[in-house]
């Protein structure tokens, strides 16, 4: 999925675990989650030299208690992404073709302090990874 748009276009969203799994977006179809969204962190993507060339942003909706990542691929190639909710089911890994375009994943409940684990990996278009998050010993890097 690509590009965030931030509106008030919709009415907003009831929290609760009918997000888990669902798109952020605030466009018609979409569930609100988006309006009033906060951004809670960024978490450096670094290459093979240990440069930053990027970030992940994570967002948090108090509306509907979930989290999502938004990421924008500076050359232009695909990305993997994958967020993870303590205490819900794994969503598992999301492919976006190459672009430069922003993308962001699915929503993940995480209601209060509930921890979120998060992976991503952007890659050039000729298909060589081009920078990933970090985390020494771990697949995920994980914010409580």
């Amino acid at each position: 999925m690509t590009g965030l748009v931030l509106t008030s276009g919709a009415g907003t969203a009831n929290a609760g675990p009918q997000h888990h799994g669902t798109y952020p977006q605030s466009a018609p179809g979409g569930n609100g989650c988006a309006i009033g969204a906060q951004h809670i962190a960024n978490r450096p993507l670094q290459n093979d030299y240990g440069q930053v060339p990027g970030n992940v942003e994570v967002y948090y909706s108090p509306s509907c208690q979930t989290n999502w990542l938004q990421v924008t691929n500076p050359v232009g190639g695909a990305s993997r992404k994958h967020i993870k909710s303590d205490g819900m089911p794994d969503i598992g890994e999301e492919y976006d073709q190459p672009t430069w375009q922003m993308t962001y994943t699915k929503q993940v409940y995480a209601p209060g302090s509930t921890c979120i684990s998060l992976r991503v990996r952007l890659y050039y278009p000729d298909g060589r990874l081009y920078g990933q998050t970090y985390s020494a010993g771990s697949n995920f890097l994980r914010i409580c």
